[in-house]
């Protein structure tokens, strides 16, 4: 064997230098895999499109066509759907349900972000200035519907932020995906058929049916079978639109309220519930020594007064 021992380029390697060349070389390795396609979940995901391909025909189809949609309708509302892999509470055919996870919806995991005393005054700043635009909306709503203007501008606001807030979910993308792969698929197959039903109504085209992750659609966030009980035509254009028209929305908000109010009122629960709180009690402020959840609270604010819902009047 030739001796290199005594050659001037050959110079006897630390183990220090080593371990750090294998660690470069792993690095290197690492690197080159991370960038080359996975064939395996590549075609899992495949393979889930394709059973969702199938269970629209095998599963779907037939409760909507039951229900009375029809199959050139069918076709038309899925031609473009696509599962959104993105969304919260999804469980693929094959593999398990999550555990417990952390409530992500901003009321529930941080409430007092939610209820801040700021926030809801610069809403409170805004809703004034929108139930003076919309006064004339208002008075015709309270006259229709028996709810007060104030309460109805009080819950545009919460729920979509008079109607500003970013709601970019395709609806037919989210609820096909969670009643086909998610915790609630019953529940949100439902409210798939329910918003076949929209779509076949011609109130809005599906390209415009934009809601939540959550499935909650429009400015007032209705589900599309509360939409069906509740949604209405009150600006006269023949199309209960909740997701541009203003006038719809308010009168919507104001008609779920009258006819829910009516079914509390049905089960014999006092209707003391939606009496107004006494001046002496408007006055109590929460210290925040006593919030539940370590939050600052703010000053208890009155209830809403006491609305009688009445039977709605033809709008026209």
């Amino acid at each position: 064997m030739t001796e290199f021992k005594n050659a001037p380029f050959q110079t006897e390697e630390s183990p220090l230098k080593r371990s750090k060349a294998r660690q470069t070389l792993a690095m290197m390795v690492a690197a080159i895999v991370s960038l080359m396609p996975h064939p395996a979940l590549a075609a899992s995901k495949a393979e889930t499109e394709a059973q969702f391909r199938q269970w629209l025909q095998t599963d779907l189809w037939p409760q909507a066509q039951k229900s009375g949609i029809s199959a050139s309708a069918f076709k038309a509302a899925f031609a473009d759907v696509k599962l959104n892999w993105d969304l919260p509470d999804l469980v693929p055919p094959g593999t398990k349900p999550p555990g417990e996870q952390k409530q992500s919806q901003a009321e529930f995991s941080s409430p007092g972000a939610y209820f801040s005393e700021q926030r809801l005054q610069g809403l409170a700043a805004t809703g004034r200035s929108l139930a003076k635009e919309n006064a004339a909306t208002l008075r015709r709503i309270e006259k229709t519907y028996g709810v007060p203007g104030s309460i109805v501008v009080a819950i545009w606001g919460r729920e979509s932020g008079f109607g500003r807030a970013k709601i970019p979910h395709p609806i037919m993308d989210v609820l096909a995906t969670k009643a086909f792969m998610s915790t609630r698929g019953d529940l949100f197959k439902r409210e798939l058929i329910a918003a076949l039903h929209i779509l076949d109504s011609g109130d809005v085209r599906e390209a415009e049916m934009k809601g939540s992750w959550a499935g909650a659609m429009g400015q007032p966030q209705f589900l599309p079978t509360s939409f069906l009980k509740y949604a209405v035509d009150f600006d006269g254009d023949g199309r209960r639109d909740i997701w541009n028209s203003t006038p719809d929305t308010l009168a919507s908000i104001a008609n779920y309220l009258a006819k829910r109010a009516g079914s509390v009122a049905a089960t014999g629960v006092s209707r003391s519930t939606f009496q107004p709180m006494s001046p002496a009690r408007r006055k109590v402020r929460i210290s925040p020594s006593r919030s539940r959840n370590g939050h600052p609270m703010a000053s208890s604010a009155p209830r809403a007064r006491h609305f009688r819902p009445v039977k709605p009047r033809p709008t026209a």
